[in-house]
């Protein structure tokens, strides 16, 4: 199943810019003498649709997925490299809702609910991070936002801080995508007091 992005709902429209998913930043970070700090990280909204309907035995679905409940919270080690950057990793942790919907409409309005749950944990890779500035930065103001999938806006979540992840230092007009890691056999994980270390895997990085 392919999927892509489904504009978050916002009390105002186009709060977000079109944005499908927001991470929040937990607490503000104190570097120490070796540029490493530590903070938490935890999802707050997720809105995706599959690309095509999917075919099963049962008929074809759309497939709309949202977020299912209080969220994990996992730990993000920042590594400042240079007075405007540097690194990040973080294990991020999700727990999502899957609604079916069937493309030819249910006869009955109780035979097209049909969700499953599903908890995932991407491993941690090293990403650039940069203090946005500049023409180039865009903030957005706090939002009330759907946070469940029920297409309703419920929370009012923060706006933008000068963190840019996925920006490297001293190239803030790179878009995110641009440091996907293309390294397929490795994970890459934080180890305290030691840095960030790769280890060889099996499974292959779908974004190369």
């Amino acid at each position: 199943m392919t999927l892509k992005g489904l504009p978050l709902t916002t009390q105002l429209p186009g709060q977000l810019w079109g944005a499908d998913t927001v991470v929040e930043r937990l607490d503000d970070v104190d570097f120490d003498d070796k540029g490493v700090g530590v903070t938490r990280l935890q999802f707050r909204a997720l809105s995706l649709v599959s690309i095509a309907p999917i075919k099963t035995a049962c008929g074809s679905f759309h497939v709309y997925i949202s977020l299912s409940g209080e969220q994990r919270v996992a730990a993000m080690h920042i590594l400042r490299t240079q007075e405007d950057g540097g690194d990040f990793v973080v294990p991020v942790a999700v727990d999502v809702r899957l609604k079916f919907i069937p493309v030819k409409p249910a006869r009955n309005r109780a035979a097209r609910k049909l969700e499953l749950m599903g908890s995932f944990t991407f491993p941690a890779r090293p990403i650039p991070w940069s203090l946005a500035g500049g023409p180039v930065a865009k903030g957005i103001a706090p939002a009330v936002v759907d946070t469940d999938g029920d297409l309703t806006p419920d929370t009012l979540l923060p706006g933008t801080s000068n963190f840019s992840p996925g920006q490297s230092p001293g190239n803030p007009t790179m878009k995110a995508t641009t440091y996907c890691p293309c390294c397929p056999e490795e994970v890459c994980h934080y180890d305290a007091g030691k840095g960030t270390h790769c280890t060889v895997c099996t499974s292959t990085n779908s974004c190369c």
